[in-house]
């Protein structure tokens, strides 16, 4: 990105890069896409959203399952990871 954006590199590097871990999954998913912008990471998380949502469902209620299925998806790419070395 700095590549692509060297006026920007200051922000990139000192606001940006430091709060990585709350960049947005959709935006950045784990698996290699070779650049090719795919919609299924977005389909995926509206599943979710779906099967959460009820018309009792707070927004929290909606939060907790994206957060579930966030962490089991952290999870899985690091066994990926273990299983690599």
């Amino acid at each position: 990105m700095i590549d692509l954006f060297p006026e920007c590199q200051s922000y990139m590097t000192k606001a940006l890069y430091p709060n990585r871990s709350s960049w947005a999954k959709s935006y950045l998913p784990f698996q290699f896409n070779g650049r090719i912008q795919s919609t299924q990471s977005v389909e995926s998380f509206n599943a979710i959203i779906k099967k959460a949502v009820n018309s009792t469902s707070t927004l929290c209620d909606v939060e907790k399952a994206i957060d579930k299925r966030h962490e089991s998806e952290s999870k899985y790419c690091q066994l990926i990871d273990l299983k690599a070395r």
